[in-house]
């Protein structure tokens, strides 16, 4: 293994050992805004002239686990916002702040998309009659996009039997139990059938919650082009192990070349000639789909992963620096505890708060990510494109992830305007503007 630089990984050799005893008892971590997570070194963005020096695999260890912190740290924030607009929404509180929609208040008062307020709305009136499902998501026992699949279909009734599977079966084959469920809803029998059903599905709940509404793309190409676009879709699809729709196949191919995955035909072309089989449309990467079919219920992939880091941790510390994400109590701040008789004005000012909370995890996220993203580790840990590793191990689209990169990467050479986002002094949009035209000169204008 190569040896570490920026991400210092040397540590003294008196740091003390952490216990091998599962992590379920660790004290609760306080959320509020400009509160830091992650330890600082870790946040600084390896140079290029040091990525000989950098451990990729214990640096793919070590930024997936507080990527999965900050994912389960997340949730209850998206809970409580929810509730807190939910019972906003309820009594028109927007007419009392001065703004005659509830899109114009989100955006000019929260910072967020009108899209993002709709899947808010509709996840806290699911959930009102899905109490468990909505502890288990505070709880980072299911992902974002674990939760989203299962608000397609479960009820009060199945409730436990959803949230089995879920804990069971990863993003991919929950979603696939999905989608047969709606089919067998709506009475269709054909494997198409069940790709429109949970199409329509979607629409209520989409898959992406950052996604905007779709337009349709045409141009003039080739034949040659045209064959081989086809190619590359079926490609796509075989990798992913479902009937993708078209945009979503782009989307991965577009992610798969950005974070500099290797050619997925000379991938698959070398996997067929190892095994003996035909390079053709019907080959698939058996490796990859073994792997997420045939693993242990009990077994989320890491476990070499997790002794590597003990093994870490107890030889050379630090100590805490790869703390474990299961059993992470997470407490929000007494001003924004959920109070049936808030006033509109009060409501206003703790959904502000959980904003200003959510956008520190959220610059921490894109930190981590753009380091996780440029240096391909997503391949250390098993996953054929950073995408997948978004959607498996964080809930998080690919879309959305891509947004934190790109700002974090606005924002490094603008300190000012990056500890304003940080606190939330800013919201997202506007410090997404301000950047894109800012520089060093004029940043305090």
């Amino acid at each position: 293994m190569r040896a570490a630089s920026r991400l210092d990984l040397q540590a003294p050799p008196e740091a003390a050992p952490l216990p091998a005893a599962p992590p379920a008892s660790f004290e609760g971590i306080q959320l509020g805004p400009g509160t830091a997570h992650v330890p600082a070194e870790l946040l600084e963005t390896p140079l290029e002239n040091d990525r000989r020096r950098v451990m990729d695999d214990l640096a793919a260890f070590l930024l997936d686990r507080h990527l999965r912190r900050l994912v389960t740290m997340r949730n209850p924030l998206e809970l409580r916002l929810a509730r807190l607009l939910g019972r906003f929404e309820k009594s028109s509180g927007h007419l009392e702040l001065g703004f005659s929609r509830m899109s114009d208040y989100v955006t000019e008062r929260l910072g967020i998309s009108v899209r993002r307020m709709v899947d808010l709305l509709k996840m806290d009136r699911r959930l009102e009659e899905l109490p468990r499902s909505a502890e288990v998501f505070a709880s980072g026992q299911i992902t974002a996009s674990q939760l989203r699949a299962l608000l397609r279909v479960v009820t009060p009734e199945r409730e436990g039997e959803w949230l089995e599977k879920a804990a069971r079966l990863n993003v991919r084959l929950l979603e696939r139990e999905v989608r047969s469920a709606v089919a067998a809803e709506n009475g269709a029998g054909s494997a198409d059938d069940a790709v429109t059903a949970s199409r329509q599905a979607a629409g209520d709940l989409p898959d992406d919650e950052d996604a905007e509404p779709g337009q349709v793309v045409s141009f003039e190409c080739p034949a040659a082009l045209r064959e081989r676009w086809r190619w590359a879709v079926e490609l796509c699809r075989r990798s992913a192990g479902a009937p993708e729709p078209v945009w979503r196949c782009a989307e991965y191919i577009a992610a798969d070349y950005l974070s500099g995955v290797p050619d997925l035909p000379s991938i698959l072309a070398r996997a067929c000639a190892r095994e003996g089989q035909a390079f053709g449309p019907d080959a698939a990467l058996s490796g990859e789909c073994s792997r997420l079919e045939s693993c242990d219920p009990d077994d989320d992939g890491v476990d070499l992963f997790e002794a590597v880091l003990r093994g870490y941790e107890e030889e050379s510390g630090p100590r805490g620096w790869a703390p474990h994400a299961a059993g992470l109590r997470v407490v929000l701040p007494d001003s924004v505890r959920d109070d049936p008789d808030d006033s509109p004005r009060v409501l206003d000012r703790k959904m502000r708060s959980l904003v200003a909370s959510r956008q520190g995890l959220a610059w921490e996220q894109g930190r981590l990510l753009s380091t996780f993203s440029r240096r391909g580790l997503h391949r250390v840990l098993g996953f054929l494109s950073f995408g997948r590793y978004c959607k498996e191990r964080l809930g998080l689209g690919i879309r959305r992830a891509r947004q934190l990169i790109a700002l974090d990467r606005r924002l490094l050479g603008l300190p000012g305007l990056e500890a304003a986002y940080r606190h939330g002094e800013i919201s997202w949009v506007k410090a997404a503007a301000v950047a894109s035209v800012a520089d060093t000169v004029s940043e305090r204008d």
